[in-house]
């Protein structure tokens, strides 16, 4: 005889539980729906700055704006746009009210790193610089900014081929089938995760021989990176006759941009340009665009961000790096971004200038020469109190940008809801005023504390600061006793 099922009468606590778990169902399709809006709306707004950066055109358009009709005065914009692509600026932000604005003459090249409006500056002046004084009254036109803004577009659309299609395989030495594949195959490479829905803004491309740290030692030198701007400087040939560990081969008289441009030495926006198009060769967006379409990588805010971590790695950013050229390799280059920070005062240089070692730690102090001990003469104790002012006011300096490199290195998210403006910086490539042999600003760090500096990149002093106290340093030496005494 079979048994008989025993069916539990329903109780109270199973209406709730059947209850509980359908409510639990309609939030989770109610949020699936949502997911699926946020999504398309990223998608969206992704598109519509991506056709803003295509078109070029201004917010504030009088009329629809052709190009420069005169031949020769065109193919002269177009070169210097396209120089100023690759070497100054990949993405011109907001190019209308950039080209027409007032000139600030007393303009601070450290703006760049606070606000919009210096931002915006610091494009100006930039432009200024590269375009020749008699189109200078022509720049805040329609047409000659179309026509700029059309040509740097071309370039960056020129720089996409380039490293994509005509050397993508050299650049990553791979196969034709590896690189077609290479969603999957290079997605670690530049951080990217599908996952997570985000992608590290330090991404392993960057580095050389990358261990999953981030070393400033590293940082820029991946043999990728040069590879790419070997690419675009050089051409597709250069790398893809390299043999053995050579990265690239230089044919003086192959035709390229480097003599075609005069290019004697390699930018830090040159380096962060690199940088930016070996992410992209590598990703599994179809145009290179500020935001990837696919993989919604802000190729143009991170442009940012690098061209930021080359700037405030430099004590005194020079405008370019002297005596590097192409041939030198990247590696090198990098070297120099640094050879200004390893000048470590000994203590016997301590104790001469008159710096407490104990109140030197982590800060810059100015260290005087032979030359000015013997202007001043008698003055060293004035010196002194000079030394100790400066040390005072660059201790209160913003803190580096890569005091929070840890943070960069984790995931960002990829939804293009700001700009970012306050994280920019373009270069200072205004002239270096010529030392008047007097002072030299150098880093000091205690070897006890050489671990935590290990990837803190040297600090810059304020060049406010420097003249004040150069000032104060060069006044009589009755006033100044006046003043300490």
């Amino acid at each position: 005889m079979a048994p008989q099922q025993r069916h539990s009468p329903t109780t109270n606590d199973d209406i709730r539980s059947a209850t509980h778990r359908s409510d639990l169902r309609k939030e989770q399709v109610e949020k699936n729906v949502l997911a699926i809006e946020v999504k398309e709306l990223t998608r969206q707004l992704a598109d519509a700055d991506n056709r803003e950066s295509v078109t070029q055109h201004p917010c504030h358009r009088r009329r629809k704006a052709a190009e420069i009709p005169d031949k020769q005065r065109h193919t002269q914009v177009k070169d210097i746009a396209h120089k100023f692509t690759y070497m100054s600026i990949l993405w011109l932000h907001q190019p209308s009210e950039t080209f027409q604005l007032s000139l600030d003459e007393e303009y601070d090249p450290l703006s760049h790193f606070i606000s919009e409006d210096g931002f915006l500056q610091g494009q100006l002046w930039l432009l200024l610089e590269v375009i020749p004084g008699d189109l200078h009254e022509e720049m805040n036109d329609d047409i000659f900014i179309n026509t700029f803004t059309a040509a740097m577009h071309q370039q960056r659309s020129n720089a996409s081929t380039r490293v994509r299609p005509d050397s993508g395989t050299a650049i990553f030495r791979c196969t034709d089938e590896e690189f077609a594949n290479r969603a999957d195959n290079f997605k670690d490479l530049i951080g990217w995760s599908s996952k997570d829905d985000g992608y590290k803004v330090l991404a392993p491309i960057l580095f050389k021989d990358y261990n999953k740290k981030m070393d400033k030692w590293k940082i820029f030198r991946n043999p990728i990176l040069m590879c790419t701007y070997a690419t675009l400087m050089l051409g597709p040939s250069s790398i893809k006759k390299a043999k053995g560990n050579s990265i690239y081969v230089h044919h003086s008289l192959h035709s390229s941009l480097e003599p075609l441009w005069g290019i004697r030495a390699v930018t830090p926006a040159a380096i962060a340009t690199s940088a930016i198009l070996a992410c992209f060769s590598a990703s599994a967006d179809h145009s290179f665009q500020p935001i990837g379409q696919i993989t919604q990588i802000h190729y143009q805010n991170d442009f940012k961000y690098y061209l930021k971590y080359l700037c405030e790695g430099l004590p005194e950013f020079p405008k370019q790096i002297n005596h590097s050229t192409v041939e030198e390799g990247l590696d090198d280059i990098i070297n120099d971004l640094y050879d200004e920070a390893e000048q470590v005062l000994s203590d016997s240089d301590r104790e001469d200038h008159g710096i407490d070692q104990e109140n030197s730690k982590g800060v810059e102090s100015p260290q005087i020469g032979d030359s000015e001990r013997d202007n001043h003469g008698t003055n060293t104790e004035n010196s002194k109190e000079v030394e100790k002012l400066e040390m005072v006011t660059v201790s209160e300096r913003s803190p580096s940008p890569l005091m929070d490199i840890e943070d960069k290195a984790t995931l960002c998210r990829r939804h293009p809801n700001q700009l970012l403006c306050l994280s920019s910086l373009l270069p200072d490539t205004q002239p270096r005023k010529k030392s008047n042999g007097k002072r030299k600003i150098i880093a000091v760090m205690d070897s006890q504390d050489e671990e935590g500096q290990k990837n803190v990149p040297p600090k810059k002093v304020h060049k406010k600061q420097s003249r004040r106290a150069r000032k104060e340093a060069t006044q009589p030496s009755l006033h100044r006793s006046m003043h300490f005494h």
